[in-house]
């Protein structure tokens, strides 16, 4: 994962040498050895067998049978589910907890609720609790070098004030920024990733429903990617909104900005989702190919624009448009591929040239 984490964290700071110079990588690279520990021991098993199972058989049938190990007893975990609402972060044994997804508090550091903290930038603090308010500006006023929330929804976009009082009605908008980038963790489970206007790097479970936020620079991101630990996700297809009045897509212009194109014709929001679920081939363990460096679009699936429906009535996609990798990461569950026509049928819906 050099290359889907390295590059931002080398342009954040030049010259720096970590002692772990890629934790997503770690996480991804502990999942490839492990498969393929277990494909060398079924391969050899085989061997086995065919060359001479027989003789071991009659070995084994002659004497005890070997101890049972603990780990040939044990069960394997159940997969990860997205929970229905979004789960409380607590902190339990030095450690944040949210549903299946874990984070350790730095050695002497601090860690509290949000909703209760002063309005100041809490330094070697983790801040935790719920997030709130998914139709708005955030609503608590405090901010620390890490913060872990539940999340309603990841949108494309984050809320900027527009004058001098944040308590006008018309003070606040929102402002699409770039597109999640994306990378698959050694869980299976999608991480999207992008760095905010005011330079701070967040971190999106989509299928756990919680964020990560470091304000810090690189070596602090090695140790938070490093301490996090999330459930395992069994492959399956998207699962998208059933009921849908809108689709908006959020495109890179550059620099860091972004553009969002909305769509409100009817025909064109069922096209999407038609071109959406015919993807059908599920992306399966060990096989997803993004990487943070790759260029992404987010498609963002709901009811009216104008009026603001419940969180759980929409939901986004992440797409990658990098060549030969045409990964598509539903908000609400699902790994797909998309292929190159309708990639570009997709586009051609909202006047965009895809990929």
């Amino acid at each position: 994962m050099s290359r889907r984490i390295k590059d931002l964290l080398d342009e954040a700071a030049a010259g720096i040498e970590p002692r772990n110079a890629d934790p997503v990588e770690t996480l991804v690279r502990r999942g490839r050895i492990a498969r393929a520990r277990a494909v060398t021991a079924a391969g050899l098993a085989v061997a086995a067998v065919l060359t001479g199972g027989t003789v071991a058989g009659a070995r084994l049938a002659e004497g005890d049978p070997p101890p049972v190990t603990p780990a040939e007893t044990a069960v394997a975990p159940k997969p990860a589910t997205r929970p229905d609402r979004p789960p409380t972060p607590r902190l339990e044994q030095g450690r944040i907890v949210a549903g299946d997804v874990t984070l350790a508090v730095p050695e002497g550091w601090q860690a509290a609720p949000i909703d209760s903290a002063p309005c100041v930038l809490h330094r070697d603090t983790v801040l935790f609790g719920e997030g709130t308010n998914p139709w708005g500006p955030r609503i608590y006023c405090a901010t620390a070098s890490v913060e872990v929330q539940s999340i309603y929804n990841a949108f494309p976009w984050v809320w900027s004030v527009t004058g001098d009082d944040p308590a006008a009605p018309d003070a606040w908008q929102e402002t699409p920024v770039s597109p999640w980038r994306m990378v698959t963790l050694d869980t299976e489970a999608p991480a999207w990733l992008r760095t905010d206007p005011d330079g701070a790097y967040r971190m999106v479970l989509p299928w756990s429903r919680v964020e990560v936020t470091v304000r810090g620079g690189p070596d602090l991101r090695r140790r938070i990617l490093d301490s996090l630990k999330t459930g395992r996700w069994r492959p399956s297809a998207l699962a998208l909104p059933t009921y849908t009045e809108y689709a908006a897509l959020t495109v890179a212009t550059g620099a860091g900005g972004a553009r969002e194109v909305k769509v409100t014709d009817r025909a064109k929001v069922k096209r999407a989702q038609i071109l959406l679920r015919a993807a059908t081939v599920v992306v399966r363990p060990g096989d997803s190919c993004v990487r943070e460096d790759q260029p992404t679009v987010a498609l963002e699936l709901g009811k009216s624009p104008e009026i603001p429906n419940a969180p759980e009535d929409m939901g986004s996609v992440v797409i990658s448009l990098a060549e030969g990798c045409h990964e598509v990461v539903a908000e609400e569950g699902g790994r797909v591929r998309l292929d190159e026509a309708s990639l570009a049928e997709l586009g051609d819906l909202f006047g965009v040239r895809l990929p």
